[in-house]
């Protein structure tokens, strides 16, 4: 999205897509995020959430994916810490029919994107999130563990068939990750090795 100037907004981007234009608008006065659809077909959709991006916002705490031939996820920053630089973003699929109730994941982009396993399939989420762990041999460290979510009829589900990954965020995976960060692109840390799964290395609560 790129930013632009709006009535009533601090600060507002837009952006053209396939299903119309697209805009989020941050206003002085709350503390919340303003989103307008106005779509190609049919009238405006407006929609708000109750968070702000980090400083106010900025061009890049906004991703816009679109997924099949009518149908987009808008992905926004919620905030981000120090350290190894954790992010929460909310993520909602969009339609021709529907605007969803979003999806929490970390690191969108990064970590969590969108999926494919063939042209033409349906697809898929990878929604991913930090977890404290331990494995026999290895003791405590930082995991990065990945459940698969599907695009039904305008609505995030859970895929059952698919279950749940993890990868110990070792220096490999670590400079991996800056280097997608720098292209721009996803990790896809789930090919880049065999990761373990099943549930027995998170020990954090929240585990998928």
């Amino acid at each position: 999205m790129q930013p632009t100037a709006a009535q009533g907004c601090y600060r507002a981007w837009c952006s053209d897509t396939a299903l119309g234009k697209l805009c989020a608008c941050v206003r002085e006065s709350t503390d919340d995020i303003h989103f307008v659809l106005e779509r190609t077909a049919r009238g405006k959709e407006e929609w708000k959430a109750p968070f702000v991006p980090p400083l106010g916002g900025d061009a890049a705490h906004f991703r816009i994916d679109r997924v099949g031939n009518q149908s987009l996820l808008l992905a926004v920053m919620r905030s981000e810490s120090v350290g190894i630089a954790v992010s929460d973003w909310s993520v909602w699929a969009i339609d021709r029919e529907k605007i969803s109730q979003p999806l929490e994941v970390q690191n969108y982009g990064t970590f969590s994107f969108p999926t494919s396993t063939r042209a033409g399939a349906a697809c898929y989420l990878l929604a991913a999130r930090w977890h404290p762990g331990w494995e026999p041999r290895r003791g405590h460290g930082t995991y990065i563990a990945g459940s698969w979510y599907a695009l039904e009829n305008g609505a995030f589900s859970r895929v059952a068939d698919r279950p749940a990954i993890y990868r110990r965020y070792l220096s490999t995976v670590e400079r991996a990750r800056y280097a997608a960060e720098e292209s721009g692109g996803p990790l896809l840390w789930f090919r880049t090795a065999t990761p373990v799964v099943g549930p027995r290395p998170i020990t954090g609560k929240g585990a998928p």
